[in-house]
């Protein structure tokens, strides 16, 4: 399930579904907010993680105290459901036969290798062909980018990631190159939403709003 910014509590910057709570929101209402969107999942959030842009992601098998800093979480127990947020970065689910998990990706992330890491973690405790999700983030279209970082990005991943904005100025595509690097892991079911962020209003978007919300994916299993 991905959300946008609509059907919470929060209010100015942060209206109103924001899920995170290191963006200068009410704790009350981010409190509020997540019991809402964990209500639509029928399941337990294993973690509600704080991300880094690296590449860690943590096998859970319980519920456990919100904050870690972690960009991924995957897990095989159908009464819990794992998340990742992002506004901009690319909450990106995955799952097979047995395990689901959600990552983090932002351009450090993809540069360094969470996708593969993601994927890695899914096999290691589930079964199955690995299918992908990848939820609302900023487009090539709209992430202008400094060449020297987009030259480390490219040499990590292929041309692929680069691109140009509307104006002309170099950029990072962003949902270009989680596909390529689902692809060079082996995942051949990958759904893309399109969503651009930063385009979307009914989306949060750092880059175009600056201070703002956060959206989630949320990743659940079968019915327990």
């Amino acid at each position: 399930m991905f959300t946008d910014r609509r059907g919470g509590v929060s209010t100015g910057p942060f209206a109103s579904l924001n899920l995170a709570t290191h963006v200068g929101d009410d704790g009350d209402a981010v409190a509020e907010n997540r019991r809402r969107a964990e209500a639509r999942t029928g399941r337990v959030v294993a973690l509600w993680p704080r991300h880094v842009h690296g590449t860690d992601v943590l096998t859970v098998t319980r519920a456990l105290p919100a904050g870690r800093e972690v960009d991924g979480c995957v897990t095989a127990d159908p009464a819990l459901a794992v998340v990742a947020l992002g506004a901009d970065c690319a909450p990106v689910a995955l799952g097979d036969d047995a395990a689901w998990a959600a990552i983090h990706v932002g351009w450090r992330g993809l540069r360094d290798g969470i996708v593969a890491a993601g994927v890695a973690a899914v096999r290691a405790v589930g079964r199955g062909a690995v299918r992908a999700a990848i939820g609302p983030c900023i487009c090539g279209r709209c992430y202008e980018f400094g060449p020297a970082d987009l030259d480390a990005v490219v040499a990590a991943v292929g041309p692929v990631v680069a691109s140009r904005t509307t104006t002309g100025a170099h950029a990072l595509d962003l949902p270009a190159g989680i596909r390529s690097e689902l692809r060079r892991a082996g995942v051949e079911s990958v759904q893309d939403l399109g969503v651009c962020t930063s385009e979307s209003v009914a989306h949060y978007s750092f880059r175009r709003e600056g201070r703002t919300g956060r959206q989630v994916v949320l990743v659940a299993g079968p019915t327990p």
